[in-house]
């Protein structure tokens, strides 16, 4: 979204994490996923053919087949979308692509609802509790940074690793299950819709070292919800803002369906363009 390039998260279970900084197993092994990035949506289905699948190592991904984009048909899909969560608001030149790539799909023959998922909870803070990264007070993102032998953490990982966030264990394992009663909610949710068009983010591409402060993280919840869910979803370049920056679209599909999160993709790209070389 903030480069203007294609990318794609896949269904969590799809793509082995061995190797990787953060790798597969322990409390949060549902919320890691790998996924390819390219400049367009081509690329990314030619990429998770060759990195999807088992390998023998990361104990937690499913042998099951991809289903290429080429066969799904846009007509007829449901298709729910919104420009606002409710939680963070977009700035209006966002929320105007959105609309814009909501009316696209119109014209290609999908049904479309103007919905907001109802497994959301009431606040971003709300939001973010689900994900419990900080309930063994930041020990196991300690264990990550010993490993890689990192001494000097980003203010955002640092301010994590503190015992005052840590709960007892009834505690924990109560977190966890609110955040897997989410996914399942999600789960029911999304049986109504093929896919979910939404924002990216709130804003485009922050000035140099902002990224990580407020509000901008309050504006992360539109990719938070797939990153809990473990659903697909695909972004894609779909308009530019006043000032020049990129602005993408969300694409999230039920899981283990990157081909229609890839098909929808692919459809907007042909329609606004995707990826455009910077003007420097």
């Amino acid at each position: 979204h903030c480069c203007g390039i294609a990318g794609l998260k896949p269904t969590q279970g799809r793509v082995p994490r061995t190797g990787h900084a953060v790798s597969f197993g322990g409390i949060h092994d549902s919320l890691t996923q790998l996924g390819p990035m390219a400049r367009s949506v081509a690329d990314l289905e030619l990429l998770l053919r060759v990195i999807a699948g088992p390998d023998g190592r990361d104990p937690f991904i499913v042998p099951l087949p991809l289903r290429p984009s080429s066969e799904v048909e846009l007509a007829g899909l449901r298709i729910g979308w919104h420009a606002d969560n409710g939680l963070f608001s977009p700035a209006e030149e966002i929320q105007a692509v959105i609309r814009e790539a909501a009316g696209a799909m119109v014209r290609a023959g999908a049904g479309l609802s103007e919905v907001v998922p109802t497994p959301l909870p009431g606040s971003v803070e709300e939001l973010e509790a689900l994900f419990v990264w900080s309930g063994d007070g930041g020990a196991w993102i300690q264990r990550l940074l010993d490993a890689a032998g990192t001494e000097t953490a980003h203010p955002l990982i640092a301010r994590q690793i503190d015992t005052r966030w840590k709960v007892e264990s009834a505690e924990l394992t109560r977190m966890m299950e609110r955040r897997d009663r989410f996914r399942s909610e999600m789960l029911a949710f999304m049986q109504d819709y093929d896919a979910l068009l939404t924002p990216v983010t709130g804003f485009t591409a922050p000035p140099a070292g902002a990224a990580h402060s407020d509000p901008y993280l309050k504006g992360y919840g539109y990719t938070q919800v797939c990153n809990l869910s473990g659903q697909p979803a695909a972004v894609v370049r779909c308009g530019t803002s006043a000032d020049g920056l990129p602005i993408g679209v969300q694409v999230a599909a039920q899981p283990w369906r990157e081909d229609v999160a890839l098909a929808v993709a692919g459809h907007l790209e042909s329609v606004f363009g995707g990826w455009q070389a910077p003007r420097l």
